[in-house]
């Protein structure tokens, strides 16, 4: 067996040797009220297991440290060819000559091995002083000793802090900053003094380390003392997001969701540091775009997109793959098979397959058949059987029967009569092309050769079923698509337009013809004067009566005390009709615009402004005249005191 014995200080355990860390052991005298660590290694050099007992002890006169013990034995099981060590610190309390118990090992309760006994001296104050340590020179050394120190030794293993207290001189501070920027070295505290001498270069790099000052500061920003970047800080990363597929076609609800959550908060994240810029750059444009062409909206991609200069986005490449997609997306094949022509042999796969893929689509749009641009790529693989197996599909329109198919070498069309109540009861909501069979005798079959290079065709409906109620069957490769064809099945979108407006007109001529027949029409609670009245429809149509009174100036007067007590009646002002008859409200036309002082211009709780073109102000019912029975809404909106009214609508 093997055992050593060393002391060293664990507040500087190691120096630099030829760029190698080395141990720094304590070979001279020891200082009072300082710790010290006693390293003990044992060392196996046999072939054999060795199960051992190491008995280690503090030198006299000192105190152990960090749960070490005077005197303590430490079991060791040592494999072959294999080293341990045991450490244990301690401190003198005074000073003196001590002795210390080295190291034994024992095996099998016999002592194998021992390390030498040692005599330590102790001392309040060192008797010689290392004038070349780090420790010194920082303290007690000239400037131009510790430049030299600096540029001699490693700066990284240096504690820079300490000649910080001479960082006040701006010279020493721009030699120092000048010899470690060289050295690839920063110090927070050393560089914080380019605050204190207004150096903007230093104290800019001090500012952008300060962590808590740039999460205080938000975004990104670009100033003389400061500049953030979410990227470079890795506060913000461009994620791709390939293979994504919406889940909806259209948007859901009345305003735009994006149904996918890590995509929504990514989103998101985009819009935040976008929102502290005061202008958006090239890379931030095509940003946008990207993100805009994830959630399928494509228009306004393609407006962020025409904002980008090509030529100030480091990312070119990336650039013209968004160009080539939206050139597919415009249906502009010559432009897109030119862009990706360009990087057919990119040398990296991944871009170089992206590429190739638009060309593959390009040629499939073509004609030319499908084809895998990576074979390969298990994702682009899994899509060669869609594309060589046969399919084919049917939909019936007023033109005739639309058929389109891929991978087939003929179609047969089958036309089958049908009950339309037997249909109905076999399946009720059966709108649409299916994939079950009929299991009825045709009245009629074609087969057709589909054109070379085409996909889709329109077949018209044989003249003699054209007025039959049938069953379309279409069969090809072993695949069979069932539609219905409805003789009287017809489309009414325009035909319900003209029906509203015609029904609008009827409700328009009803309300003049009984306004021209009474003499004044009643509406709601307001008499209107015997005068064609224009019919307001929409929900805009109260806010729009409301205006046209305000800006004419019609006065009212507040409800009577009663809680159910009428509005007043609407009179014009001008001169008025003695011979009203009793019972009805006096209606004398006048001229517009006349206030009469001795009214109040307030307005009632429950009164509605009324829809007449000229102005209106609202008087007290005289003296003797009884009250009209209620109003009622029917109808066409028009309603009259005796009861309904009928008008041509």
């Amino acid at each position: 067996m093997l055992v050593g014995q060393n002391y060293y200080r664990p507040a500087d355990r190691f120096r630099e040797e030829g760029g190698e860390k080395v141990d720094k052991y304590v070979t001279g005298e020891f200082l009072v009220h300082t710790v010290y660590g006693c390293q003990v290694v044992v060392t196996n050099p046999t072939s054999t297991r060795q199960r051992l007992s190491v008995l280690v002890q503090a030198p006299v006169g000192a105190i152990p440290l960090a749960g070490a013990q005077f005197t303590r034995a430490v079991q060791v099981d040592l494999e072959p060819y294999r080293t341990q060590t045991v450490d244990y610190l301690f401190y003198f309390p005074g000073p003196g000559t001590f002795g210390h118990f080295p190291a034994h090992v024992a095996r099998a309760e016999k002592v194998v091995a021992a390390a030498k006994p040692a005599m330590l001296e102790v001392r309040e104050r060192p008797s010689q002083v290392d004038t070349a340590s780090w420790d010194y020179v920082s303290q007690h050394g000239t400037d131009d000793e510790v430049i030299g120190l600096l540029g001699r030794e490693n700066v990284h293993a240096l504690d820079l802090e300490r000649v910080a207290f001479r960082m006040r001189d701006r010279e020493f501070f721009g030699r120092v900053t000048a010899l470690l920027k060289e050295r690839h070295a920063y110090h927070p505290v050393l560089w914080s003094y380019g605050l204190l001498h207004d150096v903007p270069s230093v104290a800019k790099e001090f500012l952008g380390h300060h962590d808590g000052l740039v999460a205080r500061c938000g975004g990104p920003i670009d100033t003389p003392l400061l500049s953030v970047d979410p990227v470079a800080r890795h506060g913000y990363e461009h994620l791709e997001y390939k293979p994504l597929v919406n889940a909806r076609a259209h948007a859901p609800g009345g305003r735009r969701q994006v149904v996918n959550g890590p995509l929504h908060e990514q989103y998101h994240r985009l819009l935040k540091t976008l929102s502290y810029r005061t202008e958006l750059t090239d890379a931030d444009l095509l940003a946008v775009a990207y993100h805009l062409l994830l959630q399928d909206r494509v228009e306004e991609a393609r407006a962020a997109f025409a904002r980008v200069n090509p030529e100030k986005v480091e990312t070119r490449l990336q650039y013209d793959y968004c160009a080539a997609y939206l050139a597919l997306s415009d249906e502009d094949a010559a432009r897109a098979r030119s862009i990706a022509a360009r990087y057919t042999a990119h040398p990296v796969d991944r871009w170089r397959g992206a590429f190739a893929t638009i060309v593959a689509h390009l040629d499939e749009a073509a004609g030319k058949g499908a084809r895998v641009a990576d074979a390969e790529d298990n994702g682009r693989a899994q899509g060669r059987p869609a594309a060589t197996e046969p399919s084919v599909d049917v939909a019936v329109t007023a033109a005739g029967i639309g058929l389109s198919w891929q991978n087939v070498e003929a179609v047969t069309l089958s036309y089958i009569p049908m009950d339309v109540e037997l249909l109905f009861s076999r399946s009720p909501f059966a709108q649409r092309a299916g994939r079950q069979p009929a299991f009825t005798k045709p009245a009629s079959s074609q087969t057709l050769r589909p054109p070379a290079g085409k996909t889709k065709v329109t077949v018209p409906v044989p003249d003699d079923l054209a007025k039959k109620n049938m069953l379309v069957e279409v069969s090809a490769a072993g695949r069979t698509r069932v539609a219905p064809y409805f003789a009287g099945e017809m489309d009414v979108k325009g035909d319900g337009l003209r029906r509203r407006q015609a029904a609008l007109e009827g409700v328009r001529e009803g309300v003049r013809a009984a306004g021209r027949r009474v003499g004044e029409v009643p509406q709601g609670r307001v008499h209107r004067p015997p005068r064609p009245v224009r019919l307001r429809v929409g929900r805009h149509a109260r806010a729009a009566a409301g205006r046209a009174v305000r800006r004419a100036g019609a006065q009212r007067r507040p409800r009577g005390r009663h809680p159910r007590g009428r509005p007043a009646a609407a009179v014009r002002t001008g001169v008025r009709d003695p011979d009203a008859a009793p019972g009805r409200r006096r209606l004398v036309s006048g001229g517009p615009g006349v206030p009469d002082p001795g009214r109040s211009t307030e307005p009632g709780p429950r009164q509605r402004p009324p829809d007449l073109g000229r102005p209106l102000r609202f008087l007290p019912r005289p003296a003797g005249h009884p009250r009209p029975p209620r109003s009622r809404r029917i109808g066409c909106g028009v309603a009259t005191p005796g009861g309904p009214h009928r008008c041509a609508a």
